[in-house]
């Protein structure tokens, strides 16, 4: 006896929705991103694929206070908590700034136990 077609195709969506696994990646790169309007920090590892990511819209700040230093602090702690996950152990930080000045984000990055160079 066979299975109604909407039986079968729902079956093999399943297969397909299964979480990855753990990367180990043991070093990466945190892109930090501050604009005038949010902070956005992504860790990839050295060939470009996103590990974790996180913003401070994401982490429930609102209007202006998204650009600030301190959502800056606990951005960066989500995103390197996400790729902790996957073993990432040390991380080069680039930062895209629209001004010059002190590097907050880095902070938090390297309390969480990341070794940053």
């Amino acid at each position: 006896m066979s299975l109604p077609n909407s039986i079968q195709r729902a079956r093999r969506t399943r297969s397909k929705l299964r979480p990855k696994g753990s990367k180990n990646v043991s070093e990466g790169i945190v892109h930090v991103t501050a604009t005038f309007n949010n902070t956005l920090v992504s860790v990839t590892d050295r060939s470009g694929n996103v590990l974790g990511w996180s913003s401070a819209g994401k982490m429930g700040f609102k209007g202006s206070r998204k650009s600030t230093a301190y959502a800056a602090q606990p951005v960066s702690q989500d995103a390197c908590r996400q790729a902790m996950g996957h073993g990432l152990k040390e991380a080069e930080v680039r930062v895209k700034d629209p001004a010059p000045g002190a590097n907050p984000p880095s902070v938090p990055s390297r309390q969480s136990g990341s070794r940053l160079p």
